[in-house]
């Protein structure tokens, strides 16, 4: 009673179901027992160099098919490519269309076959001889490395039995099996008398060889020239078997994926936003930072979903908000200086746990108002905030390390101003406390001509939702001289997790602002 175990390095499985086109995109899953007899004997003739079979070659094929196989199935979905194949026509462009569906099983994944065959010692031995050569079952497409196993190494799977009845969460599959030695020839004795002098039209050569084959292991040895030369339309010598097996769905969630590879010790990732236009300005301009990180938070969000991620929410595990501003903040990036988004650094002090490393990886495409198509996200980078202080060619003053800083985007005061106490000075010094920061030895108000030629006017300075508007609607440019230096990013005051309130080191003078202003003028 063997156990057979095919294992798919490729992930995938291909083979189209007797009598159906291979344009019907059908998948013959699991493996009918008539083709895997057929690989037995075709692995034997390919690679033993067998010119006439061996006698135990007929005991094994009948052996096998007394009995029908139970399987085993790796979670798999059903899915096809689509080829545009040349029809030998003068004009290049004929093509014609040809779906290649199979079953995608995952890398390495194993299908087990338990057939309850009784095998002589001569036809187990063949069979442990042919089994490994194996290369591949179905299409040529389907490599796969086989073995025989005890019933302890079985690996676990879905069945899938014609002993099966009908019942929630199965679907029926009509599979070929060779029939057993015995009903083979009752079967041959009938449909040959049936049949004698009932097509007048043969030619001479079609009839010189009778269209039955002498028995159960002649029809598995014949050819498609045979069975085209006599009009088969089921090979002679099998039968269809209805299986009950697990649906084989088209939607990805059946198909276990590898877990991606977690960066340890990782508080900083890179996002860089594309677009498929060819035309860069496509992307949102920098002045529109709130609005669009609002846009690419919620989509990272999305990717958690219920899961307790506190590194992206802001929350805790009971929907409370986190105290000392340790969650992620979204910091907007202009790296080639052009007055657009193009890349978005996200930094969690608290650090990026798994569920926030696989929402960044899971993460490919954000929306930008007026663009007709989303924006691309790709996951640059994943790793300590010290690793972003230079990308390609590029120096990122946002994780520079300095003293004094200066504003690169507005600072939106989070409390109302008043003449003593929550002063703008006030407002900035709490801030700072509240992140673990040092205290600022100086305040500086930077001029508001210098503000509005930096753009700093045409920023959006308000969140999406009403319930968060700023308390005051006022906007500042400053300058800070920190007690010690620090390594930024520094985002202080109003939507600061969001763009806004971001600081460079001050001997860097941003000009990108002023490039966006001109681009907006």
């Amino acid at each position: 009673m063997p156990n057979f175990v095919f294992r798919f390095p490729g992930g995938h499985y291909h083979a189209t179901p007797w009598g159906n086109h291979v344009n019907e995109g059908l998948v013959e899953w699991p493996p009918s027992p008539w083709r895997i007899v057929r690989a037995l004997l075709a692995t034997g003739f390919s690679k033993l160099g067998w010119v006439a079979p061996p006698p135990a070659a007929r005991g094994l094929v009948e052996g096998l098919a007394a009995a029908l196989p139970s399987y085993r199935l790796p979670r798999g979905i059903a899915a096809h490519t689509r080829h545009f194949m040349p029809t030998g026509s003068k004009n290049p462009e004929d093509r014609a269309k040809v779906f290649d569906a199979f079953a995608r099983v995952g890398p390495g994944g194993e299908l087990a076959v338990l057939w309850p065959a009784p095998l002589s010692a001569e036809a187990s031995a063949l069979l442990a001889e042919i089994v490994p050569r194996i290369s591949y079952l179905g299409r040529a497409e389907s490599v796969v490395e086989a073995r025989l196993v005890d019933d302890a190494e079985l690996p676990d799977g879905d069945v899938a039995s014609a002993l099966d009845v009908n019942r929630p969460g199965v679907e029926p599959i009509a599979l070929l099996a060779p029939m057993a030695a015995a009903d083979y020839a009752a079967w041959r004795a009938q449909a040959a008398t049936s049949s004698a002098g009932l097509d007048p039209k043969r030619s001479k050569e079609r009839s010189r060889r009778s269209p039955f084959p002498e028995d159960t292991f002649s029809a598995l040895c014949v050819d498609t020239a045979f069975l085209q030369e006599h009009g088969w339309t089921q090979p002679p010598g099998s039968r269809r078997v209805l299986y009950y097996r697990t649906s084989l769905s088209t939607a990805p969630t059946p198909v276990a994926s590898r877990p991606a590879l977690l960066a340890a010790n990782a508080d900083t990732a890179l996002l860089a936003l594309a677009s498929d236009a060819s035309h860069r300005d496509v992307l949102p301009q920098m002045t529109r930072a709130l609005p669009q990180l609002e846009i690419l938070h919620r989509g990272l969000l999305s990717k958690v979903g219920d899961v307790s991620c506190p590194e992206l929410s802001g929350r805790d595990g009971e929907g409370k908000p986190l105290a000392g501003h340790r969650h992620a903040v979204l910091v907007p990036l202009d790296l080639d200086d052009d007055g657009h988004l193009d890349h978005v650094l996200v930094h969690a002090p608290m650090g990026l746990g798994a569920e926030a490393q696989r929402a960044l990886r899971a993460l490919r495409s954000t929306f930008a108002k007026g663009a007709a198509a989303p924006l691309s996200v790709t996951l640059v980078g994943l790793g300590g905030r010290e690793t972003f202080t230079e990308v390609g060619q590029h120096q990122l003053a946002e994780v520079a390390e300095a003293t004094l800083w200066q504003s690169r985007t507005p600072f939106v005061p989070p409390r109302h101003l008043k003449a003593t106490h929550h002063t703008l000075e006030d407002q900035v010094q709490a801030e700072l406390a509240s992140r673990g920061l040092p205290a600022a030895r100086r305040v500086e108000i930077i001029e508001r001509d210098e503000l509005v030629r930096r753009g700093f006017h045409r920023f959006v300075r308000e969140r999406r939702a009403p319930a968060r508007p700023p308390a005051a609607p006022r906007f500042f440019g400053v300058r800070l001289e920190l007690e010690r230096a620090v390594r930024g990013p520094i985002c202080l005051g109003y939507a600061a997790h969001f763009g806004l309130g971001l600081f460079v080191p001050a001997s860097d003078v941003v000009a990108s602002l002023a490039v966006a202003s001109t681009a907006a003028s």
